[in-house]
């Protein structure tokens, strides 16, 4: 049953779900769509995102305009060198993030390479209950406690369920039915995530 929402079970004296279960194929495009948030799209990689894509640019100009400056030089090359740099610049600009998604990619395809864990692809069934969600592979299942949660994102076609900085449980928004599937699902894990901070708060 791939792809599809597992069936709820209710809490007979509130009446709401207190189960939910999501059964997904998880492929290599799934993995490199985490590792692309986690080190270029967050929020926490912003200034590092930027610094990058700014800092050689930057530097470029301030050559092409030193340089146009310098009254020494001949006519051709006070103009054809600032040319050139600021075309590089705004060439860096543009291509920095195609740039280093392609590393990202390059770097996952040896990791994964390299592993042999065969449980890190194929079918998985997370299940998310108050008091902690649970993903089961086809040969592990790993329980974890919403405490031992970080934090919950959405991005793109995606959630991911932070571990710690580098590692989540990710769901890709394909595993539900509809997107009321999928926002009933985030809606109860963040319910429970909220549900577990309280509680450890007291």
């Amino acid at each position: 049953m791939t792809g599809q929402r597992m069936p709820r079970e209710s809490d007979p004296d509130a009446g709401e779900p207190t189960t939910l279960s999501v059964e997904f194929a998880l492929d290599y495009q799934d993995l490199l769509a985490f590792n692309v948030y986690t080190l270029y799209e967050s929020p926490a990689r912003s200034s590092q995102r930027w610094t990058g894509r700014l800092i050689l640019p930057v530097g470029f100009l301030i050559v092409a305009f030193f340089l146009f400056l310098w009254n020494d030089l001949p006519t051709e090359v006070r103009y054809s060198v600032p040319a050139v740099l600021l075309a590089l610049s705004v060439g860096w600009f543009l291509f920095h993030p195609w740039m280093m998604k392609r590393r990202y990619e390059l770097v996952l395809r040896g990791l994964v390479g390299k592993t042999d864990d065969p449980d890190l692809f194929g079918v998985r069934r997370l299940t998310i209950q108050p008091q902690a969600l649970t993903q089961a592979g086809e040969i592990s299942a790993t329980t974890r406690k919403w405490t031992g949660i970080q934090d919950i994102v959405i991005w793109k076609q995606y959630a991911f369920f932070y571990i710690n900085a580098m590692t989540a449980f990710i769901i890709p928004k394909r595993a539900f039915a509809n997107e009321r599937a999928f926002d009933e699902f985030i809606d109860a894990a963040r319910h429970f995530h909220r549900g577990a901070a309280d509680y450890r708060g007291l």
